[in-house]
């Protein structure tokens, strides 16, 4: 399977969509449960939450059409920066596969809206390392990590990837810095503003607050039998990070600067998901940096055929797994 989708004709990204979409029919055939807005929501995701539990299966639909989409783009982008092959289609099947391989993530969420954001903010930094003159993309790197935390507070943190992506492309200027700092409060500022205008600013220093205040992520350890499939794709995704980080032979430097960023990214959103999230769906924002990370690791496999045994095996574990729980709670 993975010499299958070292290629990238149309009949890949047919497959590509369709095994997605075997994970994604329980979700379609049944009634989706929607996340609850917890205490790490920002100020903006309230009308999303409404719009959700209004669209229904549509709404699933859509989900699922938004995480293709969204494997298109890494896929290409991979290819592009030379950090994946540019002919394959691996990151984008394992894109579609992280953000499909447990059930609680097979639904509308607020982290399926985020992700193709996050990707954006992934374009503008690789961007950034290909410009004499960055200001204009430190603002925007720094505005649109505003705009994520406003959707989901935790993701303010983001801004150390961003300001550690300044240093590893050599790009660690005061100026950047700034830039990226003016861009962050931008929108900061502005909901504040409104949210005073509208008499909602406790909501704001609320949201604020509970970044310093994370705890364990509890609700991981409620699926019980399962949470070992639960935990085992996010930490293959850690473990991918750590290793493209460290084996970086036969790479250009600019290869070598990608994957160390996509590897902080990593990193730095496990943490995230870790401390500062009360939910199963969080795992999503693993998927831009984890489709390319995961792809490096299976294919400088050392033993290539055990690997690509051991890959068919755990996805027909978690397809069974899917179609098992759409199975007893139809009962």
């Amino acid at each position: 399977m993975i010499k299958f989708f070292s290629k990238g004709f149309f009949i890949q990204y047919a497959m590509a969509f369709l095994i997605g979409l075997m994970f994604w029919l329980p979700a379609f055939l049944n009634k989706s449960v929607i996340a609850q807005p917890d205490i790490y929501w920002g100020p903006l995701s309230a009308y999303f939450y409404q719009l959700f539990s209004f669209l229904g299966i549509a709404g699933t639909i859509a989900a699922y059409l938004i995480v293709y989409g969204g494997g298109l783009i890494i896929n290409h982008l991979a290819g592009y920066y030379s950090v994946a092959e540019k002919t394959g289609t691996l990151p984008l099947f394992l894109f579609v596969i992280i953000s499909s391989f447990f059930p609680a993530l097979t639904t509308l969420s607020l982290f399926t809206l985020i992700v193709p954001w996050i990707i954006l903010l992934m374009v503008i930094l690789f961007k950034h390392a290909e410009k004499d003159e960055n200001i204009i993309p430190s603002f925007d790197a720094g505005f649109l990590t505003g705009i994520l935390a406003l959707f989901y507070f935790p993701l303010f943190w983001l801004i150390l990837w961003v300001w550690l992506a300044f240093i590893i492309f050599k790009s660690a200027a005061w100026r950047n810095f700034t830039a990226s700092m003016l861009g962050l409060l931008f929108p900061t500022l502005l909901i504040y503003a409104f949210l005073l205008f509208t008499g909602n600013e406790p909501v704001f220093f609320e949201g604020l607050g509970n970044l310093f205040h994370g705890g364990i992520n509890s609700s991981l350890l409620l699926f019980k039998g399962s949470t070992f499939l639960a935990y085992l794709v996010p930490v293959l995704i850690l473990f991918s990070a750590f290793k493209v980080m460290h084996q970086q032979t036969n790479l250009t430097i600019s290869q070598r600067s990608y994957l160390f960023v996509l590897g902080i990214y990593v990193i730095i959103v496990f943490i995230i998901i870790l401390f500062f999230s009360t939910g199963f769906s969080a795992i999503l924002l693993l998927a831009p940096a984890g489709a390319v990370t995961l792809s490096n690791l299976i294919v400088s496999s050392v033993k290539p055929k055990w690997t690509n045994i051991a890959f068919i095996v755990l996805l027909l574990v978690y397809l069974s797994f899917s179609w098992l729980t759409f199975y007893y709670a139809a009962q």
